[in-house]
């Protein structure tokens, strides 16, 4: 059972990130949902122990299926997952992380 309510809660994680990026029209949405997928990535690290392949393989499936601006700021995440890491591991917070890509 702890896996299933592991497994929804992630899923609907995923979920949440995917509407939110497809509904970014504003830089306060834009920087909204970069926020929220700095958090999630955290939650991946912290719960998951995930691996960067890991993380680039689980955002790049999100990523292809949102299109337009929030497309482009989605893979602008996989393509800095290096860096977002090194920052979360340094304690820094998901708004400096996101003003630091330019998304806030």
């Amino acid at each position: 059972k702890p896996f299933n309510k592991m497994f929804y809660k992630r899923y609907t994680l995923i979920l949440i990130f995917c509407v939110t990026f497809v509904t970014a029209q504003s830089n306060s949405t834009t920087c909204r949902a970069c926020k929220d997928m700095i958090e999630f990535i955290t939650y991946e690290l912290n719960n998951y122990n995930s691996t960067v392949y890991d993380l680039i393989t689980l955002i790049k499936d999100i990523c292809k299926d949102i299109f337009g601006p929030g497309g482009r700021e989605c893979i602008l995440i996989v393509d800095n997952i290096s860096e977002i890491i090194q920052m979360i591991t340094n304690h820094t917070n998901s708004t400096q992380i996101c003003k630091d890509l330019f998304l806030c």
